[in-house]
This record gives C-alpha cells, sequence and structure tokens, in this order.
C-alpha cells in the first residue's frame, strides 16, 4: 500500500430502522470485500449481540416467544374465518337466518383444515394429553386454543380429548393417580377403600396432577401413531 492513503470515502447517509447511519469505507476495507460477502449493519451499539451470541439469538427471548404464539394464533382465527367465508354456500330448501348455510360451512372447514397426517396426529396427540387432566370443564377450551396456537385440526383435538368421557375416564385417572402416587412414594397406592379415604381429596389430586403428563403422553403417542399410520395409509 502507498504511504498516501487515499482519504475515507463517505458513502450517502441510510436510513435503517429509522436512525441515520453514515458509513465511511476507506480502500482498503472496501477491497477486502469484493469477494461479495456481506457484513451485517447494526443501528447501533446497542443493538449488537453479545460475544459468542449469534445476531438472531438476541430475539429467542420468551416475550418473542409469546409474541409469535400470539401472531399464529390471530393469524390462525383470520384464516378460518376466511375460509368460511369463502366456501361455497350450499343449496338449502329452508334456511332460517342463514343458520344451517353458516353451519354446513364451518362443519366442511373443520373436516378439512390441517389434515396432513403429522398434523392429525399431533392432534390426536394434544387432544389426549388434554383429556387425561382434571380440568374437567375446561377441556373444550383447553382444546381451542391448543388448536388454534398450534394450527391443528379442532374436531380432531377435540374428539383426542374423549379420554375424559364416563365410560374411560375412571381408569386414566386411576392411573394418573398411581403414576403421581409412584413419583412421590415409590410404591403404587394400594386400591382399597380405607387407603383411598385416607390419602384424602387433596392428595387424591396432586398424584394426579402429577402423573397425568405421563399417563397422556403415553397414550397420545400411541393413539397418534395409529392415527399416523392409517392417515398416511388412507393418503397412498
Amino acid at each position: 500500500m502507498s504511504q498516501h492513503a487515499r482519504p475515507a470515502r463517505a458513502h450517502p447517509a441510510r436510513d435503517v430502522s429509522g436512525l441515520t447511519v453514515a458509513v465511511a469505507v476507506n480502500e482498503e476495507q472496501t477491497n477486502s470485500h469484493f469477494d461479495g460477502s456481506t457484513v451485517p449493519v447494526y443501528p447501533g451499539p446497542d443493538d449488537r449481540p453479545v460475544a459468542g451470541e449469534s445476531p438472531d439469538s438476541a430475539n429467542n427471548t420468551p416475550g418473542v416467544g409469546r409474541a409469535a404464539w400470539l401472531r399464529a394464533f390471530r393469524e390462525e382465527i383470520v384464516d378460518f374465518r376466511q375460509a368460511v367465508r369463502d366456501a361455497p354456500h350450499p343449496e338449502l330448501r329452508w334456511d332460517v337466518l342463514g343458520i344451517r348455510s353458516l353451519a354446513a360451512r364451518v362443519t366442511a372447514r373443520l373436516l378439512s383444515e390441517h389434515v396432513a397426517p403429522k398434523k392429525m396426529a399431533l392432534a390426536v396427540f394434544v387432544g389426549v394429553v388434554i383429556g387425561c387432566s382434571p380440568f374437567y370443564g375446561f377441556h373444550i377450551v383447553m382444546c381451542l386454543l391448543a388448536a388454534l396456537g398450534l394450527r391443528l385440526n379442532k374436531l380432531i383435538v377435540w374428539l383426542g380429548s374423549n379420554t375424559s368421557i364416563p365410560l374411560v375416564a375412571p381408569f386414566f385417572a386411576l392411573a394418573s393417580i398411581q403414576c403421581g402416587h409412584m413419583i412421590l412414594h415409590g410404591q403404587w397406592v394400594a386400591l382399597e377403600a380405607q387407603t383411598l379415604e385416607g390419602a384424602g381429596p387433596a392428595n387424591l389430586l396432586g398424584y394426579w396432577l402429577l402423573g397425568f403428563p405421563i399417563v397422556g403422553v403415553a397414550t397420545g403417542f400411541l393413539l397418534g401413531g395409529i392415527t399416523y399410520y392409517v392417515a398416511l395409509r388412507h393418503r397412498n
């Protein structure tokens, strides 16, 4: 390089995120990037990532994750409403206030949304886990929130949660209580009326809360796997 270095050359000011940044690059720096490589431009020193941290990792914060989940939640609602609105109107002999037509379009959307085999299997898995939980009375709300947030078929999630129907719910509840008791005490709870009465409702509920994720995940994997296999066979 010659003894008389050329003066720094100032590029035109650029507006980045509302900030005016003047970038001065000398000839040596300019020549070093003629290979097409790019250098990230940060609006200010506070926006640079911490040493050892990737530039994108600064956005991987709980607040950003919640914002992304809420954005997906809103987008799913908008997509569902738009799909129902754009669905063809069935020809009906009678339809008071368009209720039958709306019900038919909503049903058609529920039967056709997110029906890929993996999505269906995941929907069954989520529904089964919710159905094994002791939050009776809130299962439908939990299914709707989970389906919207995870972009799953709402009807399939609800069907998966029917592990809470009276016919099979006592068995799942008992299995959850047994798992919770095993985790805390290292042994199964004795199936005797006197033992169960002595444990008390609060302790049994605690065992249930501790054990239902294990029972739900195990059952969800089984039923979700069956759903995936059947859906894949049906599609092929």
